[in-house]
């Protein structure tokens, strides 16, 4: 009998978990839609990078132990301070973000060491998404002799996700906000 009687609050617990949670999505608006669609299809978007998230622990550990006022948690670095961003404008891609993680192929990194790129946008790719309020986008491009794989994700309600993968290092992936339009 005490085994009903577990299974009975086992269940109430399961079910007002199950109804807080579907309560607490927002909903998208059609404007919020709309706008996605038109950053995407023009395409004219710029996101503010907030967070990055290396592939290896040890990149954060290290700025945690070493860098004072660098908010880092052994998997993800605060880097808003408004000069992380990806942008797409007028047919090119500009990017200019902090790297952390390991290189892969030996031989120093003349200049800054972030991820740099100021291309024409040749290989852009447009994603098909079965959610009507998410993008996703692929953009290839070279840069001085680095190849980079920008996968982009835009949310309609404001959030973004870039995934970083080049081919002399290791991926890193980053969160922000992005915002439809031409922006300086």
């Amino acid at each position: 009998m005490k085994w009903q009687g577990r299974l009975k609050i086992s269940i109430y617990i399961l079910l007002i978990g199950s109804l807080l949670a579907c309560g607490s999505q927002k909903e998208i608006t059609e404007n919020q839609r709309l706008g996605l669609e038109r950053a995407v299809t023009t395409p004219a978007f710029k996101i503010q990078m907030q967070w990055a998230y290396p592939l290896s622990n040890t990149a954060s550990q290290y700025l945690n132990n070493l860098q004072p006022g660098v908010r880092a948690n052994g998997n993800r670095i605060y880097i808003d301070d408004g000069s992380n961003y990806v942008q797409i404008q007028n047919d090119s891609v500009f990017v200019d973000l902090p790297y952390f993680g390991t290189r892969q192929i030996s031989g120093g990194m003349p200049g800054n060491v972030g991820v740099q790129i100021k291309e024409a946008l040749k290989d852009w790719e447009l994603r098909p998404e079965k959610k009507a309020n998410q993008r996703s986008i692929r953009i290839a491009t070279k840069h001085k002799g680095e190849y980079y794989d920008l996968s982009i994700h835009l949310f309609a309600e404001g959030k973004a996700t870039l995934v970083v993968s080049t081919s002399q290092r290791q991926s890193i992936r980053y969160e922000g906000r992005w915002s439809e339009g031409l922006e300086d």
